[in-house]
């Protein structure tokens, strides 16, 4: 046989081998399925598909294989060739979407390694989307591969600080699952090994104290860690920041205080401590003054109403100007002065706060430390930069209320300042109860021990309840009267009270005063419905004292019309009652 002949037939046998040896994903329509961790490829033998496109990277690419792997989560995926040990050594990669027939490019790499020539590449994968992938040679080059596919699942929206989520007044969720740290946010100056936070951003409209907490939480998260800056992102100042702030032992969840001022927006973020991540719960609220009163060092009794000498009045509040708190402490000195038979306590007024000029005076009135709410004193202005003229101070035993109108004392034994910003009433919504239920407001309710089956029960209305030990115990909140749920008689434990007032308009928040002192307090939620469902602005579970005011600030883009629903489910005893009164709309 001529020699020619001998050529022909080894070209043929050649050719004939190399088709017999394709590789079996040689075709898109036979991708080999792969899925999370590594993976083995070979393009030795294969040839093109002439129904996917064209290669559009590396240069005379003769022969791909195909790959086919499904997302199981929404989050970064990559495919990586940098540490293959295979005869492959100049990889090429293509990734799609659309599937077969309809290939859709979303991303490629050649070269991507660093140091070789082979690949690595990554793109945003969505959860249960199906991407064909296929790895070819540069140059024509053949051989085998590893691969390795490895997924990230996606942060959350507010993972870094430009992406923050506006935080509203009261309760609100957040999860920190899957957050990164990012390189360009400041580093933690709180808490340990914190790698995973998210990011908030709140803008009061009034100069107020802001406190931000988790207290109470039942999210997953255990462990939480908060920071407040001032500036914007990229350029942040650290103002305050928290970790295991509730004061509980075994709590590790946080609570965080600033003095906010209007149109300042304050970044927030959350973080875990120790790398901790899952779900959690805030709420942000006007928060304490931080200013606290003690007097002799500890605790006064109801009947001690003398100072004596050495006697010590500590103050602790906040100035604007220093930009932190200040304690202060003023020693009556060697004179014995009566609180009821003297107008005033010598130099308290210079000591108080350092900013009072000379000749504004503290005028006591007789018999402050009285236990009730008739005695107040009136504070000039220029004590502290959070009063304003008229404020009031209302005393009891280790107690301050400071309020922009006179409120009654609120809480016995506790040393604490409530700020109460100044709100302007829409004449017509406010409601005092005076005369039971108000007309046009809907309580389907069954009266205690009537309504079966755990439904509704009816709230009550008068000027005290019959329980004792719970329920409002020195009268209403404004007026005669008030609305109260009730639990002696039948009990209705774990019984829902349900009211709804009649058509809202207009405003900005709602108003109204809870008093919530038993000691088996159940939740109350309250809501407004534009007719497109119900949204809680307010919640309140246990005890949370005698009369406190709240303000509670509609969310954004409810209509123009609304009802405001007050549901309440008490607790398992008959001391579960809670009272509501001064119901308004404020602008």
């Amino acid at each position: 046989m001529s020699l020619s002949k001998l050529s022909t037939l080894a070209v043929l046998a050649s050719a004939s081998s190399l088709l017999a040896q394709a590789p079996a994903n040689d075709l898109c329509a036979d991708a080999q399925v792969v899925t999370l961790g590594t993976f083995a490829g070979d393009n030795t033998g294969a040839t093109l598909d002439a129904s996917t496109p064209a290669w559009t990277i590396g240069n005379g690419v003769t022969g791909d294989v195909y790959f086919e792997y499904t997302a199981t989560f929404d989050g970064a995926v990559t495919i990586d060739f940098c540490a293959s040990a295979g005869t492959h050594t100049d990889t090429e990669i293509e990734v799609f979407d659309g599937g077969c027939g309809a290939l859709n490019l979303i991303a490629s790499n050649a070269d991507g390694c660093g140091g070789s020539f082979l690949s690595t590449v990554t793109f945003n994968g969505t959860n249960g989307t199906v991407y064909t992938f296929r790895v070819g040679g540069w140059g024509g080059e053949e051989g085998s591969f590893d691969g390795v596919i490895s997924a990230a699942p996606a942060g959350p929206a507010n993972d870094d600080c430009a992406g923050a989520v506006a935080l509203v007044l009261g309760p609100q969720s957040g999860d920190n699952t899957n957050a990164t740290v990012n390189a360009s946010d400041p580093a933690w100056t709180i808490g340990n090994g914190v790698t995973a936070d998210v990011w908030y951003q709140y803008t009061p409209s009034v100069d107020a104290p802001l406190s931000l907490t988790s207290c109470g939480s039942a999210g997953s998260l255990t462990d939480t860690v908060f920071e407040v800056f001032t500036g914007s992102c990229g350029a942040l100042s650290l103002l305050a920041a928290n970790d295991d702030g509730c004061g509980i032992p075994g709590d590790y969840l946080s609570t965080v205080d600033w003095f906010g001022q209007a149109g300042v927006t304050y970044s927030i973020r959350v973080g875990g401590w120790g790398g901790a991540s899952g779900t959690y719960d805030l709420a942000l609220s006007y928060g304490s003054f931080g200013q606290t009163v003690s007097l002799n060092g500890g605790d006064e009794s109801t009947s001690d109403f003398q100072f004596g000498a050495g006697d010590t009045i500590t103050t602790r509040y906040y100035e604007a100007s220093q930009g932190s708190f200040v304690v202060q402490t003023l020693n009556v000195g060697a004179d014995v002065l009566s609180v009821g038979s003297t107008s005033l306590i010598p130099g308290f007024e210079q000591l108080w706060a350092g900013t009072t000029p000379a000749g504004n005076l503290l005028d006591f009135p007789a018999v402050l430390m009285v236990n009730g709410a008739s005695n107040s004193l009136t504070i000039p202005p220029s004590i502290a930069n959070f009063l304003s003229a008229g404020d009031q101070v209302r005393l009891q035993p280790l107690y301050l209320d400071f309020v922009s109108t006179p409120l009654p004392v609120i809480a016995a034994n506790a040393i604490k300042g409530t700020y109460f910003p100044s709100v302007s009433r829409i004449p017509g919504t406010e409601e005092g109860f005076e005369s039971g239920a108000p007309v046009g407001w809907v309580d389907n309710g069954a009266p205690p021990g009537t309504a079966p089956g755990g439904g509704q029960v009816a709230w009550a209305f008068g000027s005290a309840t019959p329980s004792g030990g719970t329920g409002p115990q020195g009268g209403a909140y404004e007026g005669a009267q008030f609305m109260y749920s009730e639990g002696s008689g039948a009990p209705p434990y774990g019984f829902t009270y349900e009211i709804t007032s009649n058509g809202q308009t207009g405003g900005t928040g709602v108003g109204f005063a809870v008093n919530a002192t038993g000691t088996a307090i159940g939740t109350l939620n309250v809501s407004v419905d534009d007719g497109n469902g119900p949204q809680v602005i307010y919640t309140l579970t246990g005890a949370n004292g005698d009369w406190n005011p709240v303000l509670a600030a509609l969310p954004a883009g409810l209509g123009s019309s609304y009802t405001v629903t007050f549901s309440y489910t008490a607790g398992p005893f008959w001391s579960s009652d809670i009272a509501i009164d001064d119901f308004y709309i404020y602008q």
